[in-house]
């Protein structure tokens, strides 16, 4: 993932800034800024950027699975649990990947929210 290398980020963000004032409504930049914030440990605009893809997004519907995915991980930095779990779970009924992994990590936030019978 080059977004991930040090030197590599600050380009992206000059990048994403430009673009994003072309197109501010653009669903995949909204995407891509939301997980450089999430790299950056800054979950308020993280999940900010994502419900935003989440709440434009009609048509392709991966581009939602993606910020469900994030949104999911996010939350779980949080220690938000319930939340996490709720977005593991539509991606366990929602997408084809790996209904196994979205299931376990569903089960798994459920057992963090001392919800061992529902997991």
């Amino acid at each position: 993932a080059p977004l991930l290398i040090p030197g590599e980020l600050p380009k992206a963000l000059v990048v994403l800034h430009d673009v994003r004032q072309q197109y501010p409504k653009s669903c995949i930049h909204m995407l891509i800024m939301g997980r450089i914030a999430r790299v950056q440990r800054d979950n308020t605009t993280c999940k900010r950027m994502l419900e935003e893809v989440i709440d434009q997004q009609l048509e392709l519907v991966q581009l939602k699975h993606l910020a469900y995915y994030d949104l999911a991980w996010c939350n779980s930095m949080e220690l938000e649990w319930m939340e996490a779990a709720a977005y593991f779970k539509k991606l366990s009924e929602e997408n084809k990947w790996s209904k196994c992994f979205y299931t376990y990590c569903h089960a798994a936030c459920l057992d963090h929210a001392g919800r061992k019978a529902e997991a």
